[in-house]
């Protein structure tokens, strides 16, 4: 039950001024799990691909709930296939049979400072038979974790820290529902926030400079574009002569994209992602429009393939995506026999032998942890 607790001692504020001498409050009885994964030889169960399961753990306080960690890779084709998924179960071996819960997950290093952290924005409900597991699709991606190995795979070792929050009271869950409909409410005022502010946009109510590129001309709102784009603010926050004409003359950037960018940068959606992904990188990387380029550098991650993994490996290295360098070099290293037979390939020793060394360091490393 409940945990309700009566107060007769100390007195609260009513609306009207009034002392309230009698009042209750009401919470649910809560829990906390805590455990340490150590993973060895982390490397051999990532070329393997072969997901692992934790041992069941409790709480010190409650040893109905049984609960535990998965580890999986991923390395199907799809979405998540660069990531590493982190998910969290309630075993039926157990007597509870279900539970709502908070999760947060670590990634520790040796010295256990600076974890690397998700955390999830609301309780969720575990049910055996139902839906008994959740957990992180994306928890890090293989390159990112890689190349800090240093820190979180030293001696090829992983180890993951969790800490789950649960109850197996209802109370808990209408507590989730509540942040759930608050959640969905915050959602739509985003929403109407992107729509209102693309009808401004689309209006040209107000606009206070023109974009031109190639003899068309664009109408915006200087205080939109400062506030995406730090290119654009150092511009209107000076006396420029941008500033001063109400006009910037744009001449690398065709005007499909310009129209991108901009429908972008008022609703934060992009209408042909897809087919435009590598020209709006370049675009938002220019105008430091930070959102959007890490838009781009995932859409073109999903589309990375042994054909376009070299064209992908120079564009991210001169567009300064870190993200994308390091997945890419990934995804050399694992396709490497299949990559280095293509004619980019060898177009790329001349011309960037630099991106060469970084992979060829990548490689070595790679098997140096494999042993």
């Amino acid at each position: 039950m409940p945990n309700t607790k009566n107060n007769c001692c100390i007195p609260l504020m009513g609306p009207d001024g009034d002392i309230v001498r009698n009042w209750s409050s009401i919470e649910p009885k809560v829990d906390m799990a805590t455990y340490i994964w150590i993973i060895h030889r982390y490397s051999f169960y990532e070329q393997n691909g072969e997901d692992l399961r934790s041992p069941l753990f409790t709480a010190p306080t409650n040893d109905r709930c049984k609960w535990y960690l998965q580890l999986k890779f991923n390395n199907k084709v799809g979405e998540n296939k660069n990531y590493i998924q982190i998910r969290i179960g309630l075993d039926p071996a157990g007597e509870c049979k279900k539970a709502f819960a908070e999760l947060s997950m670590f990634l520790l290093n040796e010295e256990r400072k600076n974890p690397f952290e998700r955390t999830g924005k609301d309780p969720r409900k575990f049910e055996c038979g139902i839906k008994a597991d959740w957990g992180f699709a994306k928890f890090i991606t293989k390159a990112s974790l890689r190349s800090t190995h240093e820190e979180f795979l030293r001696n090829n070792k992983l180890t993951i820290y969790c800490k789950v929050t649960f109850s197996e009271e209802e109370d808990f869950n209408n507590s989730s529902n509540i942040i759930t409909e608050s959640s969905q409410i915050r959602q739509r005022v985003v929403n109407d926030l992107s729509e209102d502010l693309g009808r401004l946009y689309k209006d040209g109510h107000l606009t206070d400079v023109t974009l031109s590129v190639n003899g068309k001309h664009f109408q915006a709102h200087k205080n939109i574009l400062s506030a995406r784009s730090s290119v654009f603010s150092a511009m209107f926050k000076h006396d420029t002569i941008e500033n001063q004409n109400n006009q910037v003359d744009i001449v690398d950037i065709d005007e499909e994209i310009m129209e991108e960018m901009l429908y972008y940068m008022y609703t934060g959606n992009v209408h042909n992602l897809d087919g435009m992904a590598e020209r709006l990188l370049k675009a938002a990387d220019k105008y430091e429009i930070k959102g959007l380029k890490a838009v781009c550098e995932d859409t073109l991650l999903q589309n990375l393939a042994v054909e376009n993994a070299v064209d992908y490996l120079v564009l991210a290295d001169f567009q300064n995506a870190h993200d994308l360098k390091l997945n890419v070099i990934s995804f050399i290293v694992e396709k490497s026999t299949e990559v280095m037979r293509t004619k980019a390939w060898d177009n790329l020793v001349p011309s960037n032998p630099y991106l060469i060394d970084e992979v060829c360091k990548a490689l070595s490393l790679q098997r140096r942890l494999s042993l």
